[in-house]
């Protein structure tokens, strides 16, 4: 819909209501934007990924299962969406679902706990504080993706160098 701009000028002259409505969508949809880009510039994969996935699930929820998004998305769509290399999408999407969090089955993704898939996009990867690996001055931060259990896992009888 396109309305003539004299018209929505006068309304917003005539209604200080109005223009505190419209201001305060454009807030909460500014914030939201900047969360996003926050996320996709500084989030790790899977916080990125789970992010993408619920916010198309909000925006295009199939109204005769609202479990599943309304968009075919390929791999490759949704990696990019989430500004990472499709091996990258590939291989988390396949661990959120072995987790029980989606189902993807010819470019359809179903949400199947999305309280699972909201907690990881708040969490990402970051390992908890229990992690008895992690140098305490970053236990639980976002440098533990950089953890050493998976380097020690892979060469027990060595010990890394600690994260400076």
């Amino acid at each position: 819909l396109a309305y003539p701009i004299s018209l929505v000028r006068r309304l917003l002259d005539e209604s200080p209501r109005l223009m505190r409505l419209i201001l305060q969508q454009l807030a909460r949809e500014l914030g939201t934007a900047d969360r996003r880009l926050v996320t996709l510039t500084q989030g790790m994969l899977r916080e990125r990924m789970a992010e993408t996935l619920l916010y198309l699930h909000s925006t295009y929820a199939n109204p005769t299962n609202h479990h599943a998004i309304g968009l075919a998305l390929t791999r490759r769509e949704l990696a990019e969406l989430s500004n990472m290399s499709t091996s990258n999408a590939i291989r988390t999407l396949k661990a959120f679902e072995q987790e029980g969090a989606i189902s993807f089955a010819s470019r359809t993704v179903r949400i199947l706990d999305e309280d699972k898939l909201r907690a990881l996009a708040q969490l990402g990867w970051r390992r908890p504080a229990a992690c008895t690996h992690c140098p305490a001055s970053h236990r639980g931060s976002p440098r533990c993706q950089l953890c050493l259990c998976r380097r020690r896992a892979a060469a027990p009888n060595k010990t890394p160098a600690p994260l400076s």
